[in-house]
C-alpha cells in the first residue's frame, strides 16, 4: 500500500511540473508574439493607449539588441512607456538646493571630482593622485563616498598630513542615486580653482600628472578639454605598464537610449606631435581649466542615470565653443570591469526603479532637443516634474545640434550614420 501511494505522489508531482513547464511556454510565446505584433506597426503608438499594463513591463528587460530591430517611432514608444508609472515616482523629481558654479581663477589650484560607489580602489586612486603629483598641495579633493560600514574607506592608510586638500561627502549606499547625483554633490564644493578633474574612484595616474596637463592644456586653445577613455590596469595593482589611447570619437548612437557611445583606439607609444582631435567626452576623465562647471554643470534631477552624462556634457560644452582633445602620452588607467565591486542599480535588493532611470534619460533628451516633438509636448502638457529647473542645463548658442552631427558623423533624428 505505502509503495501504491508513492508511486501516486510521483505522478501528481510529474503532472505539477509538466503544467508548470508548459504554462512558462504558453506565457512567452505570447510576450514573443506581441513584439512581434508591435513591431510589425508602422503607425504612432501611444504607450497608455494602445497597449495593455501587462504587456508594459517587457521594457523593462528590452536589451540593445531588441531595440537594433526596431525602426525609430518603436525604439521612442519603448522608452517612454516608463511614463505610465510617472505618478508613482514623481516624488524622485523635486526642487534641489543647487548654486551655479561659479568661474576660475587664476590660483593653480585643481579641483578633483571623485564620486565612489563602494569601490576598494578609491583609496588608491587617491593615493595615486597625491603621491604622483608634482605638487600635491594645490590639490583639492573632493569624495561623494557610497560607503557600507564593511567597505574599506577612502582615507585607507593615508598619510593625515593629507587631510587639509581632502573633503569628503559620505552617503550611505542605500541612497545612492547614480554617478551624475554623486558628482552634483561634489561639484557644488568647488570654489573658482583654476583647474577641474573629473575621474573614476578606480583611476592610477602617471609620475607628475598635473604638471603635464597643465602644461598642455596650455598650449590649446581656450576652452578646451582633456579627455579619455582611459587604457586599463588591473583592478589590485598600484602600478601599470605605460598605455594609451588615442583620438576620442563617437562610436555610435545606441538603440537602446538614443545616446552616443564613445570608444578610442590603443596605441604604440610613441612621439605624438599634439593631442588628438577628438569629438566625445568622457566621464571617466576630463582635465579642463574650472569653467566647465559654469557652462555644464551637473544636472541634479537626473536621478540613477549612469548611460546619457556623456553626450549630456558633451553637447552643452560643444555648444557654448568647447573643443575636445585626448592626451598624446601615457597620463592615467582605469578599469571597467564593474565584477570586482557592486554597482549602485544593485543595492542588494533595496530597490531600484528603471522607471526612474529611463524617466531621467527622458529628460536629458528633452533639454539636448534629441526629443521627438510628440513626447516633448506630452512632457510639457502632463509631466512637469520632468522639467524642474530645465533652464540651467540647456544647450549653449555659439554651436547648435547640426554642426555637432556633422562632427560626429551621426544623425540624433534616424540614429544612424550620416
Amino acid at each position: 500500500m505505502n509503495k501504491y501511494i508513492k508511486n501516486i505522489l510521483i505522478l501528481i508531482l510529474i503532472l505539477s511540473l509538466v503544467t508548470f513547464l508548459i504554462s512558462i511556454i504558453v506565457i512567452g510565446c505570447n510576450k514573443l508574439s506581441n513584439f512581434a505584433n508591435v513591431n510589425k506597426s508602422n503607425t504612432m503608438i501611444s504607450p497608455t493607449k494602445d497597449i495593455n499594463f501587462k504587456f508594459n513591463s517587457i521594457y523593462l528587460t528590452m536589451t540593445e539588441e531588441d531595440f537594433d530591430k526596431l525602426d525609430i517611432n518603436k525604439r521612442w514608444f519603448f522608452r517612454s512607456m516608463c511614463l505610465n508609472l510617472f505618478d508613482k515616482i514623481k516624488h524622485n523629481y523635486h526642487y534641489r538646493n543647487f548654486n551655479h558654479p561659479p568661474k576660475s581663477e587664476r590660483n593653480k589650484l585643481i579641483f578633483i571630482n571623485l564620486a565612489s560607489y563602494r569601490d576598494p580602489e578609491c583609496h588608491k586612486t587617491i593615493k595615486s593622485l597625491i603621491h604622483n603629483s608634482y605638487n600635491w598641495k594645490n590639490l583639492r579633493i573632493v569624495i561623494c563616498e557610497q560607503n557600507s560600514e564593511e567597505d574599506i574607506p577612502y582615507n585607507y592608510k593615508l598619510d593625515p598630513k593629507y587631510n587639509n586638500i581632502i573633503k569628503v561627502i559620505k552617503l550611505s549606499y542605500k541612497d545612492a542615486r547614480g554617478p551624475t547625483l554623486a558628482r552634483y554633490l561634489i561639484q557644488q564644493q568647488y570654489n573658482k580653482e583654476e583647474y577641474y578633474l573629473q575621474i573614476d574612484s578606480h583611476t592610477l595616474v602617471e609620475k607628475e600628472w598635473d604638471l603635464k596637463l597643465i602644461n598642455t592644456l596650455n598650449s590649446l586653445p581656450n576652452k578646451s578639454c582633456l579627455t579619455q577613455y582611459l587604457p586599463d590596469y588591473e583592478i589590485g595593482s598600484f602600478t601599470t605598464k605605460p598605455k594609451i589611447r588615442g583620438e576620442l570619437k563617437v562610436s555610435k548612437i545606441c538603440a537602446l537610449d538614443g545616446f552616443t557611445r564613445v570608444n578610442a583606439p590603443y596605441l604604440q607609444i610613441k612621439n605624438y606631435n599634439r593631442p588628438f582631435n577628438s569629438n566625445g567626452w568622457s566621464g571617466c576623465f576630463s582635465f579642463s581649466r574650472g569653467d566647465i562647471c559654469y557652462d555644464a554643470p551637473i544636472d541634479c534631477y537626473t536621478p540613477d542615470v549612469f548611460f546619457g552624462e556623456e553626450m549630456d556634457i558633451a553637447l552643452r560644452l560643444f555648444t557654448r565653443g568647447w573643443n575636445f582633445y585626448s592626451p598624446n602620452y601615457p597620463i592615467a588607467y582605469t578599469n571597467f570591469n564593474r565584477e570586482y565591486r557592486d554597482t549602485f542599480w544593485q543595492k542588494k535588493g533595496l530597490g531600484y526603479d528603471k522607471n526612474i532611470t529611463l524617466c531621467s534619460r527622458l529628460r536629458i533628451h528633452y533639454r539636448l532637443g534629441t526629443l521627438p516633438n510628440y513626447l516633448k509636448e506630452k512632457i510639457e502638457k502632463e509631466y512637469p516634474e520632468l522639467l524642474i529647473n530645465k533652464h540651467l542645463f540647456t544647450v549653449g548658442n555659439e554651436r547648435n545640434l547640426n554642426e555637432y552631427q556633422k562632427l560626429i558623423g551621426y544623425n540624433y533624428i534616424t540614429e544612424s550614420a550620416i
